[in-house]
């Protein structure tokens, strides 16, 4: 009889450690930190939600999880900064799991409950006074359908972090724009998407290792899937191809990302960029070169199509407003004749504008390479003016 009474005494006693453990919060804070304590701070604030997420009993069960590579929020182009991420998260994680926490792959993602993805963007602080830092948020979903179970974010002191893009989103001729960093409302992804996600994932180590014809192989079976059809699927098979050599098939993958960017989104960003305060091309030649065919690519898009095509330029965040709106424009401009001369029936379809620094991506107006993408050209599809 005490006997039992002993085990019930001990069964209690862990059930209220468990219920402890499971209702703790660690509460986040708007107090910029170092990157290591930032992201320290969020991965714990995850594995609390995976906790409360979980229950009492799911909190006993192996909680594996694969790690998607950190991207900057706006462009959404994997940074190099992740490796550093990767190994605090990593460090941080052994407190709460024996689960090793591996970057997303198909391997990984096979064994694994969850994915945790990281973005980063520079904003302005709540505190005024304390102006533009870097914001770090962590989000996990459940692998099996993408559901977002726990979020966490972080505001950090550092003011130079690693922010090279890897080789696959440096070379990449477009990236994706995102008018409002970290969504709130984020649409779910599906294991299927996370796959496909993790074969992208696997193309762009590919191509950093100059395995190009392997990265080919990689993007060809991302392509399959029907979520693989995306602007990042064939700007990486437009960089491999052109990387072997292969100008008529790098071509080809051109064509097929010019018309899904307008397709999907109306719109596509083109690295197109510029020489700071000027409204000649950055780059070397070779970059240069490849400037000038995707804008007859464009142009001969837009002539065969009854559409018209807005041009907009951009500007850094370095000088008065109305020096880069001015400058801006003279970009549209620049490009707007370039269409013209490739096929001039374009010119009654184009409009352009000149928006200045109002729309940067990175607005740190550094001048140099962090900010290329605050000096560049989009392009849209509006209605017609008749």
């Amino acid at each position: 009889m005490l006997k039992k009474q002993r085990l019930a005494v001990s069964f209690a006693l862990c059930l209220t450690f468990l219920n402890a453990c499971s209702t703790q919060v660690i509460q986040p804070s708007d107090q910029p930190q170092p990157l290591q304590a930032a992201t320290t701070s969020i991965t714990r604030q995850l594995f609390a939600g995976i906790h409360a997420n979980q229950g009492l009993w799911g909190q006993l069960r192996p909680k594996s999880m694969a790690l998607d590579v950190m991207v900057d929020a706006y462009s959404q182009e994997q940074l190099l900064l992740n490796k550093q991420v990767t190994q605090y998260i990593q460090q941080t994680a052994k407190a709460y799991t024996d689960e090793p926490i591996l970057p997303l792959s198909r391997e990984s993602l096979r064994d694994s409950n969850y994915v945790l993805q990281s973005s980063i963007a520079l904003e302005q602080h709540p505190n005024p006074t304390l102006g533009k830092l870097y914001h770090q948020q962590g989000i996990i979903r459940k692998a099996q359908d993408g559901t977002v179970i726990a979020r966490a974010d972080a505001w950090i002191t550092d003011k130079n972090l690693n922010y090279q893009r890897y080789p696959e989103f440096k070379d990449s001729p477009s990236y994706t724009l995102q008018k409002s960093p970290h969504p709130t409302t984020i649409v779910p992804h599906q294991r299927q998407g996370f796959a496909t996600l993790a074969l992208l994932n696997e193309a762009g180590e590919a191509y950093a290792k100059q395995q190009y014809s392997k990265a080919i192989r990689l993007y060809q079976a991302a392509a399959q899937h029907a979520d693989g059809l995306t602007p990042r699927t064939y700007a990486g098979l437009y960089i491999s191809h052109l990387r072997l050599g292969q100008n008529d098939q790098s071509e080809q993958a051109f064509d097929k990302l010019l018309a899904l960017s307008f397709t999907q989104n109306k719109e596509l960003a083109l690295k197109i960029l510029f020489k700071v305060g000027t409204e000649q091309f950055a780059g070397n030649p070779m970059t240069q070169e490849q400037y000038t065919l995707w804008v007859d690519k464009i142009a001969a898009y837009l002539d065969a199509q009854p559409k018209c095509i807005g041009v907009t330029g951009h500007g850094s965040h370095s000088g008065s407003a109305a020096f880069n709106n001015a400058l801006s424009l003279r970009r549209a401009n620049h490009v707007r004749d370039m269409m013209k001369t490739a096929f001039p029936a374009t010119a009654s379809k184009i409009r352009t504008a000149g928006k200045g620094f109002s729309e940067n991506i990175v607005g740190t107006g550094s001048d140099d390479e962090r900010d290329a993408l605050d000096r560049r050209i989009e392009f849209t599809l509006p209605a017609c003016k008749r």
